[in-house]
């Protein structure tokens, strides 16, 4: 669009001024006229400097694009994700609103965008609408139903757990890990199978996995297997019926500073970040100097 200045008319003029108008910045009296003067010129000084604008008094693209997200009210147009995102004063509500009633948005930035979609989707759930991340006149009555929470309640921005996180292929590109394929001795299944040889066969699956991700990986198949010329990060292994507690069932993981601190209880937040990507096995980081039991 062209940018308007002081000194133009025409229905643009006329159109910000409205808007200008409806927000509350004053015209004088002649109002909406098409004419940009000085009380124009003034009125979109005070709104670019209330947007953390530049405030030149010039309505270039980026101050139009604010001015007609300001006057955009909550309830008034339907909201969902798409491309662009939708922006506005309207969403900037409906953050706020999420926020205080403990769904998270993230940032509060007046974008409707992913996590803003997920917390819409979470509160049409829990009171009982179609989770279709529209917010829509349904959700909107929802939403104003609960005004008695939102009014006087103090809004939570809370940290986007989404946003920046690391995607597990991301993770695992160009890391070497250590597979092992032996397994715990002794140990048997109910179904009598031998749990070296379940070991690994489960061993193999996940390192064609992890290589398909991008990872470096290296194979312990024996008590005498060594990673000396290449530290390893990650040793990946599988304690299966393990446990001394016999009512212990399924999976955990667990993450630690070296192979040999499994059983010292010694975690390093380091490594954290591996071990709850929610993979079922057990996983260590540090460099690998034996192939010792776990």
């Amino acid at each position: 669009m062209r940018a308007f200045a002081k000194g133009d008319r025409g229905n643009e003029i006329v159109d910000i001024q409205v808007k200008l108008s409806a927000l509350g910045y004053g015209l004088g009296p002649s109002g909406a006229d098409g004419c940009f003067g000085e009380l124009t010129e003034e009125a979109v000084k005070k709104f670019q400097s209330d947007r953390k604008l530049t405030a030149n008094g010039i309505v270039d693209e980026a101050t139009w694009k604010a001015l007609v997200g300001a006057t955009y009210k909550l309830g008034s147009r339907l909201l969902y994700l798409r491309a662009p995102f939708f922006r506005g004063d309207d969403v900037r509500e409906l953050q706020i609103s999420l926020n205080t009633l403990g769904f998270n948005t993230g940032k509060v930035d007046g974008i409707y965008g992913e996590t803003t979609e997920r917390a819409v989707r979470e509160f049409q759930r829990n009171y009982g609408l179609p989770s279709d991340g529209i917010f829509g006149p349904s959700t909107f009555t929802a939403m104003r139903n609960l005004r008695h929470l939102l009014d006087g309640k103090v809004s939570h921005i809370f940290p986007d757990p989404h946003r920046d996180q690391p995607s597990a292929i991301s993770v695992f590109h160009s890391r070497r890990i250590a597979v092992d394929l032996v397994g715990l001795d002794g140990a048997k299944r109910q179904d009598g199978g031998e749990e070296a040889d379940i070991s690994q066969d489960l061993g193999m699956r996940l390192g064609n996995l992890l290589e398909l991700l991008g990872a470096n990986v290296y194979y312990i198949e024996n008590e005498q297997s060594c990673i000396t010329s290449d530290p390893v990060e990650l040793y990946v292994g599988f304690g299966l019926s393990s446990s001394p507690n016999h009512k212990s069932c399924g999976s955990t993981v667990l993450y630690c500073s070296s192979v040999d601190e499994l059983d010292d209880g010694h975690f390093d937040e380091r490594s954290e970040m591996m071990a709850t990507l929610r993979i079922n096995i057990i996983i260590s980081t540090g460099k690998c100097t034996s192939a010792g039991r776990h």
